[in-house]
């Protein structure tokens, strides 16, 4: 008998989605993968949206792991090095603030719609709506808008 799959919850910010990153196509691509793996029964996605006024204490990533013994442990990263903690009382207050952050994201079926709109918003204002010579575009991290490769 094979090993069951892990549990993953993945709880982005709304900005993570609707943020383009790379070309239009791209970032269509990703989200389409981020829904293709949130069908997967032992994934979860929630998007935390915009509208949420809970404060996070903890910015950035951070992964909470319970392993098949019991033991927790959480990993995060700096831009220098990561962080791996099990310290009890530091596990505790990044479990409470992971649970505060999912009690005010969407629930699974919310992000979908909320996923699936972004992709529609990419196909609506694809390159060819911007530029009908068939010239590829990208949003450059510099720019508000998009521009000419």
């Amino acid at each position: 008998m094979g090993t069951a799959a892990p549990l993953l919850i993945v709880v982005p910010d709304e900005a993570v989605i609707l943020k383009v990153v790379g070309s239009l196509q791209v970032m269509h691509e990703q989200l389409a993968h981020l829904l293709r793996v949130g069908d997967l029964a032992n994934v979860v996605v929630q998007v935390t949206p915009f509208s949420s006024v809970e404060p996070t204490q903890h910015k950035g990533d951070m992964t909470l792991l319970t392993l098949p013994g019991g033991s927790e442990h959480l990993c995060s990263e700096s831009l220098s090095r990561g962080h791996f903690n099990n310290d009890p009382e530091g596990l505790a207050k990044r479990t409470q603030s992971y649970e505060r952050l999912r009690a005010h994201a969407l629930s699974a079926p919310e992000s979908r719609r909320l996923i699936r709109g972004a992709m529609e918003e990419l196909i609506n204002v694809g390159p060819e709506a911007l530029d009908p010579s068939g010239r590829p575009w990208s949003k450059s991290a510099y720019d508000t808008g998009l521009s000419k490769i």
